[in-house]
């Protein structure tokens, strides 16, 4: 494959759902969007099969949210920039798939910065399944960009809503696309899943026993906003 086709500086290699209950997790993606769900190296851990990015399931976690983990060149320097700006940082560990440190942003958003060893590529056009765009909603707006602008070398333009940003480095778009809304009560990243029918993949949450608006048509494609039965939020998306 091209060099662009490899994982750059700030796209995301690896996702994942925390909850509190990793096994009703389990049960829920696997009714509602038919995830492949296999055993992950803990028993609070797993893996769903043929996602891109690479996509897993952690439980144990009181407070639901997306876990991003972005590809950046040198983890230990991003690690100190980390803390230079205002947030926590673990010193970078060294694992089967490159080097990593569990991070925390100023205001309270756990991620991670690793640098992949493994040669991964991420999909360049999201297939059914995958994650397609990553919403990441923050109190201050300003103050997120700002740290993740000096971070993570993020650029932001204006977006289509209030107080909403898209995200850049170099000019291009993080891989998946990722957005920034401010405003909100606390930090959380809210995935887009896509799917072939979202009629069909709303009727499967809800019988699955989460939650979801009617689906609604928009300039991207039609989409619909749900909950899974832990209350997690995401998005489903038929693109195009």
């Amino acid at each position: 494959m091209a060099g662009s086709d490899r994982l750059r500086r700030g796209d995301v290699g690896y996702a994942a759902l925390w909850t509190r209950d990793v096994k009703r997790a389990e049960e829920f993606y696997g009714r509602a969007l038919e995830w492949e769900i296999m055993p992950g190296t803990s028993p609070q851990s797993r893996l769903v099969k043929g996602l891109s990015p690479k996509h897993g399931l952690w439980g144990g976690h009181e407070r639901p949210t997306l876990f991003l983990a972005f590809e950046v060149d040198d983890v230990a320097a991003v690690a100190e920039k980390v803390r230079a700006a205002g947030g926590k940082a673990e010193d970078p560990k060294e694992e089967h798939y490159g080097t990593v440190s569990l991070c925390e942003d100023d205001q309270g958003l756990p991620f991670a910065v690793y640098h992949d060893t493994t040669g991964a590529e991420p999909a360049v056009t999201p297939k059914t399944g995958d994650l397609a765009y990553i919403t990441m909603e923050t109190p201050d707006s300003k103050r997120a960009r700002a740290f993740f602008g000096a971070t993570l070398g993020w650029e932001f333009r204006p977006g289509r809503s209030e107080d909403g940003w898209g995200v850049t480095v170099g000019g291009a778009d993080l891989r998946p696309m990722t957005g920034l809304r401010g405003g909100r009560k606390a930090a959380c990243v809210v995935p887009l899943y896509v799917v072939a029918d979202v009629e069909a993949a709303v009727a499967k949450v809800r019988e699955a026993g989460g939650t979801s608006t009617d689906p609604e048509h928009h300039s991207y494609g039609d989409s619909a906003d749900c909950s899974d039965d832990q209350g997690l939020r995401f998005f489903l998306a038929r693109l195009g």
